[in-house]
């Protein structure tokens, strides 16, 4: 991430007509209003400074995934150096709240804390 950091601008992977990267807008609008950091779309995933992708399972980052459930690993996230943004593929999604799902928008405005370097607060 550290690429734009001088001018407090993150690159992030494109925007397509999927809904679930649709979702992802407002969660970024949301931290440029109490951080400095504007957010850009970029058409180029491997330019980007926020790399978020669905992953199941054991996908190589020491962090695997336990599948569906409402009490499981939703989500995890890297620090600013390395920008990962993973969303577990096994769960079930859905914008907003609707019994059974798990909202997007509410586990991205989570992660991207850490992606901007604010951990967990005792």
């Amino acid at each position: 991430m550290a690429s734009n950091q001088t001018n407090n601008q993150l690159r992030v992977p494109p925007r397509d007509s999927n809904r679930r990267s649709r979702t992802r807008t407002p969660s970024f609008l949301t931290w440029s209003k109490y951080t400095p950091f504007s957010y850009e779309f970029v058409q180029d995933y491997d330019a980007a400074d926020v790399k978020i992708s669905f992953q199941r399972g054991d996908h190589g980052d020491g962090y695997p995934f336990d599948g569906p459930g409402p009490y499981n690993l939703l989500a995890h996230s890297f620090p600013p150096t390395d920008g990962r943004f993973h969303y577990d593929g096994d769960e079930n999604w859905t914008v907003g709240a609707v019994p059974g799902a798990v909202d997007m928008q509410t586990v991205a405005l989570h992660e991207l804390r850490h992606v901007l370097g604010l951990a967990h607060r005792p």
